[in-house]
């Protein structure tokens, strides 16, 4: 028998389950000042007005993954979708490939997917301009359309192969990749490197074989077909953001609970609070703060170990780091409990920190729900978030962290 049968019995006084009910709560305040994609639940790229909350899905099941909270990013690279704009180069014969403008149905359901069609035997590769970056983040949206490899270049000093028929990451050269199914047999293909390279190009190549950049059986009909290329000066990439002759920005995500909106669920001399999240970087799901950040509860993941910070009046009352690690890109549940002389933190069974201060919690007004004050943000997708008003036991911690 596990720890589950010891689930809480007594009904949160919040509960946000973003993954079921793919709504906001209307006590949350959410912003953002601009539009944004997120993956729908058919597997398409879809468009969220400003203003407008993702759920976000994941692209190959359908499965609604929640709230998606992401910072302000901006794709580097012009014309995202029409790589006839784009420089074609080949390293003999003249012409080595061709592009055919929107060809196919891309990602986003539009018949906007170009195709990149080698027509001699040749290295070919599609380019254009130069991109300025501490470190490179880029995609492209492959499918393939008579070859079965695509691969993404930074300049030349970094490379990742991707296999279109299977859908995996065949070679990473001076960088890493990452590849994800989408409707359709597409694939959003990434590589990530750190630093920049020395030419600062984002190129792609389209391949008939795992090993070669060479084509060997190029026909002038068989290719790739391609769509919404992004690079993003980060560790990591974040949501599809279009551009056409000019870069563009996505503005970030932010919500919160204030007020009254707040307060009418929150005990201040003790309760517990879960989430669960999927995250790409360090990670806030629930970040509890008073008046200014002098008074704070926050929970969060850094460097790929649970933390928890408690703040009276400016002293730190807890300050401790989990022994036990966890992984990025992952689902992630925590429970905490928050009480004088018993604060604790639990993941995934079991509970991790402890903090016996005889301080009594600070007074909290208000939640940023994805991010920090700061802010730092989630950069991914909440799938619930629930409190309770009074301390759970540490063994319905650890069930509420399953």
């Amino acid at each position: 028998m596990t720890i589950q049968h010891l689930y809480p019995t007594s009904r949160p006084t919040l509960d946000l389950n973003f993954a079921r009910t793919k709504r906001l709560d209307p006590r949350v305040t959410f912003t953002r000042g601009s539009t944004a994609t997120y993956a729908d639940s058919d597997g398409l790229i879809k468009t969220a007005a400003t203003d407008e909350a993702r759920f976000d899905h994941d692209s190959a099941t359908g499965e609604n993954l929640g709230l998606l909270i992401e910072e302000a990013r901006t794709n580097l690279q012009t014309y995202s979708e029409d790589f006839s704009q784009w420089t074609i180069t080949v390293s003999n014969n003249t012409p080595g490939a061709s592009i055919s403008t929107n060809f196919a149905t891309a990602p986003d359901g539009t018949t906007t997917a170009d195709k990149f069609i080698p027509v001699n035997e040749t290295f070919n590769y599609i380019r254009r301009g130069t991109i300025t970056a501490s470190n490179w983040s880029c995609t492209v949206y492959m499918k393939a359309a008579g070859m079965d490899y695509g691969t993404i270049a930074a300049g030349v000093s970094g490379s990742v192969r991707f296999n279109l028929a299977n859908g995996t990451v065949v070679t990473e050269t001076n960088a890493t990749g990452q590849i994800q199914a989408l409707a359709n047999g597409w694939y959003r293909c990434t590589l990530v490197r750190p630093g920049s390279p020395s030419t600062p190009q984002f190129r792609i190549f389209p391949g008939d074989n795992s090993s070669n950049s060479q084509i060997t059986t190029a026909d002038g009909v068989k290719g790739i077909l391609i769509w919404g290329a992004q690079a993003e000066d980060a560790t990591f990439a974040t949501s599809y953001i279009p551009t056409t002759s000019s870069t563009a920005t996505r503005s970030a995500d932010v919500a919160s609970m204030t007020g009254t909106n707040f307060s009418s669920w929150y005990n201040q001399s003790e309760g517990t609070l879960s989430f669960a999240t999927l995250s790409k970087g360090t990670a806030f799901a629930g970040y509890l703060q008073g008046a200014s950040s002098t008074d704070r509860i926050e929970p969060y993941q850094s460097a790929s170990y649970p933390q928890l910070v408690v703040v009276n009046s400016g002293t730190t009352i807890v300050n401790a780091a989990s022994a036990t690690s966890m992984s990025f890109s992952t689902k992630q549940q925590f429970a905490v409990g928050i009480k004088q002389g018993a604060y604790a933190l639990a993941q995934q069974g079991a509970v991790t920190i402890t903090g016996t201060s005889s301080t009594s919690p600070p007074t909290i007004t208000q939640m940023f729900l994805g991010r920090q004050s700061t802010p730092l943000y989630l950069n991914g997708t909440i799938y619930r978030l629930a409190y309770y008003d009074r301390r759970l036991t540490d063994v319905q911690l650890q069930a509420l962290s399953l």
